[in-house]
């Protein structure tokens, strides 16, 4: 939700000369239309500019705050491995959150999260996660975002919006593999035959707890 201060929305210039300085003051009025109007509220600001001597000028601003639409809503980006890099199943495991929304993403409005909770907007959300296998230590994770418009009738498909995020967690990392040292095995004495039980690599995979190898 934009911000309504005068940093955002702007102040007075004083474009004449003000001998000792000016004060620049503000009251703000609010007028509600309610929770689904459309303005959803309009603020009224009075300026005041009073310079040293008591001299001043008064102004109003007008500051309309639109109600919010569904459509406006930007879901958070897949990363499949497509548009974007899918996730490191190594990295994942050392960190699960890796997954959560507060790195994978949430839905936005003018590039903020803010729309959602107690102000105007009267807008909620809630998703929720459906994970497929792909191979052994691949799988991806079908998140399921609703976006729900409070003030409004339930319209299915409509109010609340829905949108799918892909989100691929990928075994792309080749294991570490340690050979053994090298080995000298001789023969027996009276014969050319010998016996002899071969080390196994020492094999690493931050991914899969199973492997193989020839």
């Amino acid at each position: 939700l934009a911000s309504t201060m005068p940093s955002v929305t702007g102040e007075p210039e004083l474009i004449s000369c003000a001998l000792g300085g000016a004060s620049v003051s503000f009251t703000d009025a609010l007028e509600d239309f309610g929770d689904c109007a459309e303005p959803r509220a309009v603020i009224t600001r009075s300026w005041r500019v009073e310079d040293a001597f008591g001299n001043f000028t008064d102004c109003e601003q007008i500051i309309t705050i639109a109600a919010f639409e569904l459509d406006s809503i930007v879901f958070p980006a897949d990363l499949d491995g497509d548009l974007n890099p899918a996730l490191s199943c190594a990295a994942v495991n050392d960190d699960p959150s890796l997954t959560h929304p507060d790195n994978t993403g949430y839905p936005t409005l003018d590039g903020t999260d803010e729309v959602f909770g107690f102000n105007y907007c009267r807008a909620a959300y809630l998703y929720t996660d459906e994970i497929y296998d792909i191979c052994k230590g691949s799988y991806e994770i079908v998140r399921t975002w609703k976006v729900r418009k409070t003030c409004g009738p339930v319209i299915p498909g409509v109010n609340p919006r829905e949108h799918i995020q892909l989100i691929r967690v990928l075994d792309n990392s080749i294991p570490s593999l340690v050979c053994p040292d090298t080995q000298y095995v001789s023969t027996g004495s009276f014969s050319c035959r010998a016996s002899y039980i071969v080390p196994s690599p020492v094999v690493e995979d931050g991914c899969s707890p199973e492997f193989g190898y020839t």
